[in-house]
Protein backbone atom coordinates (compact mmCIF):
# COMPACT_ATOMS: atom_id res chain seq x y z
CA UNK A 1 0.00 0.00 0.00
CA UNK A 2 1.17 3.50 -0.82
CA UNK A 3 0.68 6.26 1.72
CA UNK A 4 -2.01 7.97 -0.38
CA UNK A 5 -3.92 4.69 -0.74
CA UNK A 6 -3.79 4.03 2.99
CA UNK A 7 -4.97 7.57 3.67
CA UNK A 8 -7.96 7.25 1.34
CA UNK A 9 -8.84 3.90 2.92
CA UNK A 10 -8.81 5.46 6.38
CA UNK A 11 -10.98 8.35 5.17
CA UNK A 12 -13.46 5.95 3.55
CA UNK A 13 -13.57 3.90 6.76
CA UNK A 14 -14.25 7.00 8.89
CA UNK A 15 -17.00 8.14 6.50
CA UNK A 16 -18.54 4.65 6.60
CA UNK A 17 -18.59 4.59 10.43
CA UNK A 18 -19.93 8.17 10.54
CA UNK A 19 -22.82 7.49 8.13
CA UNK A 20 -23.58 4.15 9.83
CA UNK A 21 -23.72 5.83 13.24
CA UNK A 22 -25.78 8.69 11.80
CA UNK A 23 -28.38 6.30 10.35
CA UNK A 24 -28.50 4.39 13.64
CA UNK A 25 -29.18 7.63 15.54
CA UNK A 26 -31.96 8.58 13.08
CA UNK A 27 -33.61 5.16 13.42
CA UNK A 28 -33.25 5.32 17.22
CA UNK A 29 -34.84 8.78 17.41
CA UNK A 30 -37.69 7.86 15.05
CA UNK A 31 -38.59 5.00 17.41
CA UNK A 32 -38.64 7.33 20.46
CA UNK A 33 -40.75 10.06 18.83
Amino acid sequence: LKKSEAKSLIVAFIIFIFTDGFLTIILYWSQII
